[in-house]
């Protein structure tokens, strides 16, 4: 998830600061419109969402600020209705289309805005309440005084005071009563009333003691009691008794004040229960508000709610939309023990139906009288009072909270305040617990992602070194040794093998084996029968891998899995080794365990086998291409040392036979020209010294032919000796000077086919360098080596790239040169570089 910074999150709160205090405004303008004008009352409460922003874009946001906020709305004179519809704008507005990144940060930050709204809210509404109370009790207690002085100065203003005056004797009968006195105790004549106790119109209980204490001590008390009438009913009064005595302060008697206080008792209990259903939504949401699960929260909140409020039933629906139906997800009360959970009721039907239909509130205050309710299964104390309301995720309905009492008319707007307040607590827990979920899934599959990978990166990190592994191998044995060591770190296993199948021999070779268990009986180079074709055809039959959980299930048996089955291994993962169809053989793990392996393992053993056909094929034939070289270099060698010998041959033939002849023929024409000089015959001596001239002619060609077929001076002096020769005459054809440096124990043990390899081999290179070279010094050396001879001829020309030499530009000296040492069993190297000469290097073992 991407992290964001706070500028972000102010960024977007602001973006809903116009439709929050509209919403706002519509909320509270009825109530607090006679305080401000519309465009002071819009100014304040944009002043109040700056406040809002400023507190949730802070890391750890500050309750007291959240009651002070809260507290801010009670001078604008708000019903509780008016306030809820204020949280609730905010809550909709801050979960509508908020980026999941900041939703993330965003929702426990509201959720800790609303406890801090309400909880400000009522602490001020409660003390401004108190307050008033108090100042009207002074005023009160201020006018009854004064009343009390002005009564004995003005009697005839009692008959006409607003409140319930009565005077008793001291021994506590009534003696006088006002019109207000009858008219609170609903009396028709003071008659009634006269002689009467005063203790027979209230529930004085221990006060009369009390009040006699206090007009005695202080000649007054102010209290409060519950009132009777004649009928029955009570209501409650505050009490004023002043104690009334003569011009010598003897008392005489009491006068007492009643005023009624049944409505502000009723306030200040409508308070009461106000704060403590707050005090209860602030407990219930920080218990909600820390479960992970959203049948979790459904069903503490059902609990909280039942224990809290003591409803008959309270019970939440949550909606199917697939199937268009609630089902009964979380129930407590007199009904938790009845009604089936996954009893489901139709979108539309019942109560509950009709919420998630219309997404509003419903409050039924007789059943009896209303045909949605629907009676789901008898109850042991029939409903007479149903109270629903949805509970809304992105503006739909994804369940409906649901309260029953047997009272008829049970529910008071407080409750569908407190109810709605809940509603809204519990989407946004359940969102929390929704998106925590959403998380823990995420991270999971992250988890598992990564794992995943890691395993990826691994088993390419092993097939890599596989394949280097499988490069320097030499031979199919330490390519399936090497397949071996890297195919054990990525499947844990107590055996690994490569098998070779012969179907000529029908025979079965264990190519490389290692194993951790048992005897090792089926170890490397053993070799099996193969009994069991058909059976492995079967197994491997249009897939590339077999995995055999447990092996003594097998059908058919063979002397092979007898032996592993009896070293104690269970469970095979096989795959065949093939190349272009052709079955070459298997790679084998072996488990212990019965299911010893994953399927996760199978493809990491076919991936191993493709690399070992290849390899393996790739060895035999570098097998094959080594031996079929080895025998070509022999046969060249053979037929170099013939060539060599045939060439020897001819000269020794040229040099016996035909020089011979010539020589002969030479001297006897050299004695005819003589004779026929001295005679005169001078035409016919020309003649003669043209035979002579053509002899001598042939005589040289020959001579030269004997040089190119095998110089003489290679076989009378060696090669050092041969190649100082020719780099003479090279020398003197060319003007090009050749330094040629050696030893002539360097060549002393090579065969005469070497030496006659390594002196053409130097014509050669000296013959290019006279065509292309453009060099002014040539250089050949004569090295005796601990593995062999070395020759190295050198030159400071143009030089050339020789791997741009393509070819179509191939030189066929350099040819010639590669082809003449191979047939020796020779290395033949050039080393060139643009501007910086040219080396030609052969080397031939001793």
């Amino acid at each position: 998830m991407t992290s964001r910074s706070p500028s972000d999150l102010c960024r977007v709160l602001r973006s809903r600061s116009r439709a929050i205090v509209d919403r706002w405004y519509d909320a509270v303008k009825g109530a607090s419109l006679s305080l401000y004008s519309p465009a002071e009352l819009r100014q304040l409460l944009a002043g109040l969402f700056e406040r809002v922003v400023g507190l949730l874009v802070v890391e750890d946001p500050d309750l007291s600020e959240a009651r002070a906020i809260g507290g801010s709305f009670v001078p604008l004179r708000l019903p509780a209705g008016a306030f809820g519809r204020v949280q609730a704008a905010l809550i909709e507005e801050l979960s509508v289309a908020i980026p999941s990144d900041l939703a993330a940060v965003l929702h426990p930050r509201v959720a800790l805005l609303m406890h801090g709204l309400i909880a400000g809210f009522v602490e001020r509404d409660r003390a401004t309440l108190l307050d008033q109370q108090e100042r009207i009790r002074d005023a009160h207690v201020r006018a009854l005084r004064s009343a009390q002085r002005e009564l004995l100065l003005k009697n005839a203003g009692i008959e006409s005071s607003i409140n319930a005056i009565c005077f008793c004797n001291l021994e506590g009968k009534v003696t006088y009563v006002n019109s207000a006195f009858l008219d609170m105790w609903a009396y028709d004549s003071p008659d009634d009333v006269i002689g009467s106790d005063i203790g027979d119109f209230g529930q004085w209980d221990y006060r009369q003691r009390q009040v006699a204490e206090a007009l005695d001590r202080e000649d007054g008390w102010i209290g409060e009691l519950v009132a009777c009438r004649e009928s029955g009913a009570t209501f409650h009064v505050q009490v004023s008794a002043s104690m009334i005595r003569d011009d010598t302060g003897r008392p005489v008697q009491v006068m007492t004040s009643f005023v009624d206080i049944t409505e502000r008792k009723r306030v200040e209990a409508a308070l009461a229960r106000r704060v403590s259903e707050m005090t209860f939504l602030n407990q219930i949401g920080d218990q909600i508000a820390a479960l992970r699960a959203p049948e979790q929260v459904l069903h503490k909140t059902v609990h909280l709610v039942h224990e809290a409020f003591d409803y008959h039933q309270v019970g939440v629906l949550t909606v199917d939309p697939e199937r268009n139906d609630l089902i009964v997800t979380a129930v407590a009360g007199e009904f938790e023990g009845h009604l089936p959970r996954d009893r489901r009721i139709p979108v539309g039907e019942g109560v509950t139906g009709w919420v998630a239909e219309h997404g509003q509130m419903l409050v039924v205050n007789d059943v009896r009288a209303d045909s949605r309710y629907v009676m789901l299964t008898p109850k042991p104390v029939p409903t007479r009072s149903e109270l629903a309301v949805p509970i809304m995720a992105d503006g739909e309905v994804v369940a409906v909270l649901d309260v029953q009492s047997p009272c008829a008319n049970a529910f008071e707007e407080s409750d569908s305040i407190v109810m709605e307040t809940l509603a809204d607590q519990v989407s946004v827990a359940m969102e929390n617990a929704r998106l925590y979920a959403a998380l823990q899934r995420e991270l999971a599959q992250r988890r598992e992602a990564e794992a995943r990978l890691r395993r990826n990166v691994r088993r390419l990190e092993t097939l890599r070194d596989l394949d280097q592994a499988i490069l320097i191998a030499k031979s199919a044995e330490e390519v399936a040794r090497a397949a071996l060591r890297h195919l054990r770190r990525l499947v844990p296993c107590q055996r690994a093998a490569i098998d070779l199948i012969d179907f000529e021999a029908d025979e079965v070779t264990v190519l490389a084996a290692m194993q951790t268990i048992g005897e090792r009986k089926a170890g490397t180079g053993a070799r099996f029968p193969l009994t069991q074709q058909r059976l492995l055809f079967e197994m491997l039959a249009d897939r590339r891998s077999a995995y055999l959980k447990d092996i003594r299930q097998l059908p058919q048996s063979s002397p092979l899995i007898r032996t592993l089955r009896s070293e104690g291994l269970r469970s095979f993962v096989v795959a065949s080794i093939a190349f272009r169809d052709q079955l070459l053989g298997l790679v084998s793990l072996g488990s212990e365990r019965e299911a010893g392996f994953e399927p996760e393992h199978r493809p990491i053993v076919e991936e191993v086998a493709d690399l070992l056909a290849i390899a393996i094929q790739q060895a035999r034939l570098h097998d094959s291409v080594r031996r079929q070289g080895e025998r070509l270099r022999d046969a060249m060698a053979r037929l170099a040392e013939a060539e060599e010998a045939e060439r020897r041959a001819v000269v020794r033939t040229l040099h016996d036979r035909v020089g011979q002849n010539l020589t002969a023929l030479d001297l006897n024409l050299s004695t005819v020209q003589s004779e026929l000089r001295d005679r005169n015959l001078a035409d016919l001596c020309a003649k003669l010294g043209n035979a002579l001239r053509v002899v001598e002619e042939t005589n040289e060609r020959i001579r030269g032919l004997m040089g190119d077929l095998r110089p003489p001076v290679l076989d009378d002096y060696g090669l050092l000796a041969a190649l100082r020769w020719h780099a003479d005459q090279f020398a003197e054809q060319t003007g090009i000077p050749v330094d040629v440096r050696g030893d002539h124990q360097a060549a002393g043990g090579l065969a005469a086919h070497v030496e006659n390899a390594f002196f053409r081999i130097a014509q050669e290179a000296l013959n290019n360098i006279a065509k292309h070279a453009e060099a002014n010094r040539v250089s050949v050396d004569l090295l005796a080596q601990e593995a062999g001879v070395r020759l190295v001829i050198s030159d400071d020309g143009v030089g050339f790239y020789p791997e741009q030499l393509g070819p179509e530009r191939s030189s066929w000296g350099l040819l010639t040169m590669r082809e003449r040492a191979e047939s020796v069993g020779a290395r033949f190297a050039v080393e060139s570089c643009l501007g910086e000469g040219t080396r030609v290097i052969v080397e031939a073992p001793g």
